[in-house]
Parts: structure tokens; sequence; C-alpha cells
């Protein structure tokens, strides 16, 4: 029998999950906060690590100064309206690409044994990022940071 792994679709959190019933202002200030934002978008994969006490193996990176005002603008724009994490305040705020989530302790030591093994992560540097806004795991809308593009859900899934 194989084991089963949930393996992420690779991405960078700027705010956690959170519920609103205000899902209309959300989607306002997250269009907001993106066409009005800073241009300076891109990361750097770096290494690997994990967040041991949540089961998650992800890969470090480099974040543009871009991406930290963006995360604090999204923070300053919600927070009066939306619950949201310890880690979504700007102090705490910690960019990753995560990989591997929700795992049982055996997968998770298996999987960072895995990834601190190996010799020739992917190497990445650049803006070719989109950012996306979901609700659950549907996506409401997402940014394309190189074409500065703002899309509904049926025109992001196109991968245009």
């Amino acid at each position: 029998m194989s084991e089963t792994f949930n393996a992420a679709v690779p991405h960078i959190t700027v705010i956690s999950s959170f519920k609103s019933r205000d899902q209309i202002r959300i989607v306002e200030e997250f269009e907001a906060a993106c066409k009005n934002g800073d241009k300076d978008l891109h990361i750097t994969l770096k290494s690997p690590g994990t967040f041991p006490e949540n089961n998650v193996v992800f890969i470090d990176t480099k974040p543009s100064q871009g991406i930290f005002r963006l995360q604090a603008d999204l923070y300053a724009r919600l927070h009066s309206f939306v619950r949201l994490s310890q880690y979504d305040t700007p102090n705490n705020y910690h960019p990753h690409l995560t990989v591997w989530y929700k795992m049982t302790a055996k997968q998770y030591s298996r999987m960072k044994n895995y990834i601190f093994s190996r010799q020739n992560l992917p190497k990445y540097s650049g803006n070719n990022i989109r950012i996306t806004l979901l609700r659950g795991s549907k996506i409401l809308r997402e940014y394309d940071v190189q074409t500065r593009r703002m899309m509904n859900r049926t025109q992001a899934l196109k991968k245009e």
C-alpha cells in the first residue's frame, strides 16, 4: 500500500486562511492592494526548512521588500473586519514556499529527510508570481505580477 502525502500546490502565503461574511469587501481590498501596491514583487528560492509544530516542509525564500510591503498592506486593510492569524501580523510574517503539509509524524519525518538530502533543489529567482485570493480552496481573484492583470476564477484557471 502506498502512502498518500499532502503535496501542496507550491505557494507563498501572504495572508493565511480566514473567514468573513463580507466577501465583497475582501475582494475590493485585495484588488486595491494588488493594483495600487508595490511593483517590486519577486522571490529567490533558498534552502529547505520545516515547521515541526505543524508538520510542514517548505523551501525558504528571499523575498523582495515589496512582498513584505504587500503583506503589511493587506494586513492593514483586512484586520479590522477579518479575524487573522498571529502569523499574519507583519512582525511575525515568514514568507516561504510550502511543499508538503498536513502529514502524520512518520510522513513528515520521511519528507523532511528527503528534501534535506537533495543536493540540487530547484533554482528560481524572478517575478513570475501570481497572488491569489482563495475562499476555501476556490480561487476568487488572482493577480499576475508580470502582466499586472487582475483575473477572476475562470481567467485564472486558463493559465494564460
